[in-house]
């Protein structure tokens, strides 16, 4: 389910926190029923290196810095909610060599974006580039000094499959889930060409 909802994770590798609370249902192979999930927390970027996200190569290239192209962050704190399908990040924000960027904005589980970022130029960030990102992480679509989005799609539960009040369906099989802090070392390795 992390892999599925942080799909840019392939471009990274690193050490992240986690501590996140989940509601939601299960389906008959114990797989949950992503528009049932309900949640909130946060994902702390430990020490995480991203390489070939495509998002960051093109604001990387639009201000020709190779450190906004492929970052190494430390201890950002991405906070985020889960409704609906959607997941609503929190605004972000984040050091890339002289360059300060701050991002906010929606995603969902089928990986459509509908992002605000900021593009903070140096010396102190004070003077920013506003940009909206759409499409998906294989093809975003960037527009520079643009500030407005669109809705991010959602995919309503059903109605027997809505949970009322956070709390679990009565009938169905339910899960919660509560991870608090589990360390993984995230590892990329590229299969190797023959």
């Amino acid at each position: 389910m992390f892999r599925t909802a942080a799909s840019s994770a392939a471009s990274a590798s690193g050490l992240v926190s986690l501590d996140y609370r989940l509601n939601g249902v299960l389906n008959e192979n114990m797989e949950p029923i992503y528009p049932s999930i309900v949640g909130a927390g946060s994902l702390t970027l430990e020490d995480i290196k991203v390489k070939g996200l495509k998002m960051f190569s093109i604001v990387g290239k639009k201000t020709g810095s190779d450190a906004v192209a492929n970052p190494d962050l430390k201890k950002v704190v991405v906070k985020s909610s889960i409704r609906n399908n959607v997941i609503t990040i929190d605004r972000t924000k984040f050091g890339a060599g002289l360059f300060r960027l701050r991002f906010e904005g929606k995603t969902n589980f089928n990986g459509q974006m509908n992002l605000k970022l900021r593009v903070g130029l140096p010396p102190f960030g004070l003077i920013g580039i506003p940009c909206t990102v759409r499409g998906t992480k294989d093809n975003p679509k960037i527009r520079f000094f643009s500030k407005k989005t669109d809705e991010t799609e959602s995919e309503a539960p059903k109605e027997s499959m809505l949970i009322k009040n956070d709390s679990l369906p009565v009938k169905g099989n339910g899960f919660s889930v509560t991870i608090a802090l589990a360390r993984m070392a995230a590892k990329n390795p590229k299969p190797k060409k023959h």
